[in-house]
């Protein structure tokens, strides 16, 4: 019920990746730019309903925002943190399915992460560690954290990706954004940022 991601394919023309909010089982839709599903060739001359294609491995926990990598990878980040309370931060790394072809996909990598810079969950004081923004530039994955009690919006980098531990974002840089970020999108040179 409630899109809360959304990129264009790097692979697929005319397909834009997006995903529900908490609520949902862990899946994704692919549309096209004016909104109309696109779905498996078997599937439109049967006349299905289009449900999107499920992720196995894969949690909705608060999915944010969605974006690739130049890889061939769809990376959901599971990071709404609107308590400041979760531990469970993370970043799933999806292979991007052909949505003409593919009727379910799994999650290839799970990434947990924190910010190094919380140390009370929650912390009541400080409601700045919610995220819902994400994007991948010159080889890394970026979050923007949307800060509710901070003017000031902060840039993190994600730089480690052990698995089975949760890995420290690297503080990159901290500005105003006269508002909260709610998405962001780098343009696939990473030359360009839209917050």
């Amino acid at each position: 019920d409630e899109s809360s991601g959304l990129v264009k394919s790097r692979q697929f023309e005319n397909v834009y990746w997006t995903h529900n909010d908490s609520g949902d089982s862990a899946r994704i839709f692919a549309i096209t730019r004016t909104g109309d599903p696109v779905q498996t060739d078997w599937a439109q001359q049967n006349g299905e309903p289009y449900t999107g294609i499920p992720v196995a491995n894969a949690a909705n926990i608060d999915w944010e925002d969605i974006s690739t990598d130049d890889r061939g990878n769809l990376i959901i980040a599971a990071c709404g943190n609107n308590d400041n309370a979760r531990r469970d931060l993370a970043l799933y790394v999806i292979p991007e399915p052909d949505p003409r072809k593919t009727w379910k996909t799994r999650a290839r990598q799970r990434i947990d992460f924190h910010y190094p810079d919380q140390t009370e969950f929650p912390n009541p004081d400080r409601m700045d560690f919610d995220c819902e923004a994400l994007f991948y530039a010159n080889g890394k994955h970026y979050l923007v954290s949307k800060n509710r009690s901070a003017p000031d919006t902060k840039l993190y980098r994600l730089d480690s990706q052990i698995a089975f531990q949760s890995n420290p974002l690297t503080l990159v840089s901290q500005f105003s954004l006269r508002g909260q970020a709610t998405a962001a999108d780098a343009s696939p040179d990473g030359s360009k940022l839209a917050v």
